[in-house]
């Protein structure tokens, strides 16, 4: 409790500080995958489009960090519509130009000691893309 006797839970994880979510409200696009075959302009053209995308959301919900995070946990739900079968490992390269934008956003850096990673996949009554970014503290 607190001193005006309100209460408030302490998170289960202390290392754990704040939460974002963020929808997106459609899958990946499949041309940014990485078995797709594109000129390499129109690739480039598509991938700052997605970035742009993600990060329009990200100023329009205020999820613009600063200080930027140093480190995060990104969980990635990826919501179909359809029960069509999906190669996860190329809806998560389609994500590149969403993963990029929250660097500069709401990260420091995007590499591998800096971002922990956790997708899923499920069907449900509309396509969206739901990523969850979590602050760790090291």
């Amino acid at each position: 409790m607190t001193m005006d006797g309100d209460v408030y839970e302490v998170p289960s994880n202390p290392s754990l500080l704040n939460i974002i979510s963020i929808e997106i409200p459609h899958l990946p696009d499949s041309a940014l995958g990485p078995n797709a075959r594109l000129h390499y302009a129109t690739r480039y053209r598509k991938l700052r489009d997605s970035r742009d995308e993600m990060i329009a959301v990200i100023r329009s919900e205020g999820y613009s960090q600063d200080p930027l995070w140093e480190a995060a946990q990104l969980s990635i739900t990826f919501w179909a519509a359809d029960k069509r079968i999906r190669d996860l490992d190329n809806l998560i390269g389609c994500c590149k130009g969403w993963i990029d934008a929250l660097v500069g956003e709401i990260l420091v850096d995007d590499n591998a000691r800096r971002l922990e990673l956790t997708v899923k996949y499920k069907i449900g009554d509309r396509e969206r893309t739901i990523f969850q970014i979590e602050e760790v503290l090291r």
